[in-house]
């Protein structure tokens, strides 16, 4: 701080071997977003007391994907020292995040804001978790297999993609990085898939262990009904609702074995060095690497 300036703070940095630099010369954008939440929420920390509620108003403009995994981790581990902590944001991909379960969403509540007008006033809605969504679907008395197969099959493609990452598994290069579900499946090699278990601890001590093998097996055999009815058009589709149900059906039980029951997150963690962890550390995913 300046004492011969009200409301000043200089700000100086390291960057390579140079000491006492200014960020604003050196630092990404994103270095600069982020520099400045941290500073924020370190005064906000000083000053803070039982009562405390911090909001950040659109603070991220322009983010890269590693910044904003690391970000993100940071806003859970300090959101805990206030009385709440509100974001807003028009970045959609951060919201698509917890819908995914990419993030800790278990605790946290989902709110958007809808179209207002002079007339109606500012309108929200609760904004719900991919797997929710569908379990929704599937019970919904106006049941609609085309939904049903679309919102299947953009979990599957989701939660195998984080398992293809997590595993560094060989998909085939494409101008575009976008795969196939059956593209994903292949790209688990056998000795992956046989390893593959999912252990969730729980409270009371006890603990329960998915293989993860004979649930991709079952998926594997009807992921044809996400293509014929999720994805083109088929006005003369023999597919009967009890099969497109039972592909929606097992896509929910495969997301509910892999996502965690107390944080709401995948594991992507691996700290532990021989398995991967969501936040809460209460569900693994083992083994960490393919087996040799």
């Amino acid at each position: 701080m300046n004492p011969k300036f009200i409301g000043s703070l200089e700000i100086t940095g390291q960057f390579q071997d140079t000491s006492d630099v200014p960020p604003q010369a050196y630092y990404s954008e994103s270095h600069l977003d982020t520099l400045g939440v941290c500073l924020f929420l370190a005064l906000a920390l000083k000053y803070k007391d039982d009562n405390t509620v911090v909001v950040l108003d659109d603070v991220i403009t322009s983010i890269d994907q590693a910044h904003m995994d690391r970000f993100i981790d940071m806003l859970h581990d300090e959101a805990d020292k206030f009385n709440q902590l509100f974001i807003t944001s028009h970045y959609k991909p951060w919201k698509e995040r917890y819908r995914r379960n990419k993030g800790p969403a278990a605790n946290i509540q989902l709110v958007e804001l809808l179209s207002w007008s002079q007339s109606k006033g500012v309108r929200h809605s609760k904004i719900q978790l991919s797997v929710d969504e569908l379990e929704d679907y599937l019970g919904d008395e106006k049941y609609d297999g085309q939904i049903v197969a679309s919102k299947a099959g953009l979990i599957l493609e989701g939660i195998l993609d984080h398992i293809a990452i997590n595993y560094g598994c060989r998909l085939p290069r494409k101008p575009e990085p976008k795969y196939t579900i059956g593209e994903f499946i292949l790209s688990i090699e056998k000795k992956l898939k046989k390893a593959l278990v999912v252990k969730k601890n729980k409270a009371d001590g006890s603990s329960t262990s998915t293989e993860v093998s004979a649930l991709l097996d079952d998926i594997d055999a009807v992921t044809w009904i996400r293509n014929s009815e999720g994805c083109h058009l088929t006005i003369d589709s023999t597919i009967s609702d009890g099969e497109i149900k039972h592909f929606g059906a097992l896509t929910a039980r495969f997301a509910k074995a892999l996502i965690c029951d107390n944080c709401g997150e995948l594991p992507y963690r691996d700290k532990s060095g021989s398995y991967w962890d969501c936040r809460c550390g209460q569900t693994q995913m083992h083994p960490l690497q393919i087996p040799s």
